[in-house]
């Protein structure tokens, strides 16, 4: 068990200060800030489309982290001939790629996890439908003083410490999003502790764990293809109609 979560440990940190994927995580983040203004022209329920919105765009931001992290997992260890050294220790085969797995599996669920909060900002905001309608200041202001402080300690640790900035900035949005999700199940958009009206609606955490669960099968996917092919072969195989058809046969 101890080799198990030393690997895994050791992935998830590798994958976290990829560049690629603080960048799939921000973009996922100014979507759901844009898509309350997207979402209301519908003439009909704008609501409906926003979280339509928000869960599709929830999940393609899963599906590539979890197809570029898993796809580089183990290739890139055979690439670069690591692989001999982790193996050539009494690390059998099946734990290091169960560890692979685990450890990559971990980095998708944060930033599933951060996205997921973000989402359920948007649809707290919700849309402005008519001209009597007004934005959530409870969400916006905690929206703006999450990015405030992320970036605020993100700077100090890098430049005190150096700290890598892509994975501080990722762990400091998991925590302090945290916070902000529970600060908002009890205060409603008045400023006032009412938790029977903080407008947040379990469907649409359920809706988040299911893709979640989509997301591990394609990162599973990715490991195993991972272990034969490179990288560009992996990502032409999750991209090609096999592997989307194997992902509707498992949602």
């Amino acid at each position: 068990m101890t080799k198990l979560f030393t690997i895994a440990k050791n992935t998830f940190i590798e994958t976290i200060r990829q560049p690629a994927y603080a960048i799939i995580v921000i973009a996922a983040l100014m979507l759901f800030l844009v898509s309350p203004s997207i979402s209301m022209y519908t003439l009909d329920d704008d609501n409906k489309l926003l979280r339509e919105l928000g869960l599709s765009t929830l999940f393609i931001a899963s599906l590539f982290i979890s197809i570029f992290s898993a796809s580089g997992a183990v290739a890139e260890e055979i690439e670069n001939k690591t692989i001999l050294t982790v193996l050539s220790k009494p690390v059998q085969r099946p734990i290091f790629i169960l560890a692979k797995f685990l450890g990559v599996t971990a980095a998708v669920g944060m930033a599933h996890y951060i996205c997921t909060i973000a989402l359920i900002m948007a649809i707290r905001n919700g849309v402005l439908e008519n001209v009597d309608s007004t934005n959530d200041y409870t969400v916006l202001a905690t929206g703006g003083a999450i990015i405030v402080i992320t970036c605020m300690l993100t700077a100090f640790f890098n430049y005190s410490y150096d700290w890598k900035a892509t994975s501080t900035a990722m762990i400091l949005l998991a925590c302090l999003g945290t916070l902000a999700l529970v600060f908002l199940i009890f205060f409603d958009r008045d400023w006032k502790f009412n938790p029977s009206n903080n407008n947040i609606n379990a469907v649409d955490v359920y809706g988040s764990v299911l893709l979640f669960l989509a997301a591990i099968i394609i990162a599973a996917l990715a490991v195993t293809l991972s272990c034969r092919f490179n990288i560009v072969v992996t990502l032409a195989c999750q991209n090609s109609p096999l592997g989307k058809d194997m992902l509707l046969c498992h949602s």
